[in-house]
């Protein structure tokens, strides 16, 4: 639960504050340098494609089920034509990382969240991204997203070319 959350929460009775005295639970963070931070902010957010042969290894692996299906997306030129086709269908959206964790064995933990612009405010999905890490690059991409709301939630009528998932656009 997020701290101001937290202090409302506390705040509204006795009842509630009994939980507030427990400190609240935090796991270990990692500093936004590392390869998937950096992939998310850098690549994903400001397009910066250059640098996927600085973070993704060459035999990258990316899956998810929303996207591909049960094939995993693989290599440098697969991953940028698929960022390339999603800015193209959806301009300005971007990818906030709300929270993220190292996990055993080299693995990062990535709470994210999916801001698409809308002809009348902002549509928002969330995902998991579970990234492999070898001699500092990505070796390994599992990511997960809320495909179901967002195909209810971005039907037509919505943003001009929205159909979910985006790689379906082809």
């Amino acid at each position: 639960m997020s701290s101001p959350l937290r202090r409302f929460l506390c705040s509204l009775s006795r009842w509630t504050s009994r939980y507030c005295d427990e400190p609240e639970p935090t796991g270990p963070q990692i500093e936004a340098t590392n390869p998937a931070s950096r992939a998310w902010e850098e690549i994903f957010n400001q397009q910066q494609y250059q640098l996927i042969p600085e973070l993704f290894a060459a035999d990258h692996r990316m899956y998810d089920p929303v996207y591909n299906g049960e094939e995993a997306l693989e290599g440098h030129e697969a991953l940028e034509e698929k960022l390339r086709l999603f800015h193209e269908h959806l301009p300005g959206s971007r990818v906030v990382q709300e929270k993220q964790l190292q996990a055993p064995g080299e693995r990062v933990v990535t709470y994210l969240s999916l801001h698409v612009p809308q002809e009348e405010g902002e549509a928002t999905f969330y995902g998991l991204s579970i990234s492999q890490l070898s001699q500092e690059v990505l070796q390994e991409t599992w990511l997960y997203w809320q495909s179901e709301e967002a195909a209810i939630a971005l039907q037509p009528g919505g943003p001009r070319f929205w159909w979910w998932p985006p790689w379906s656009w082809r």
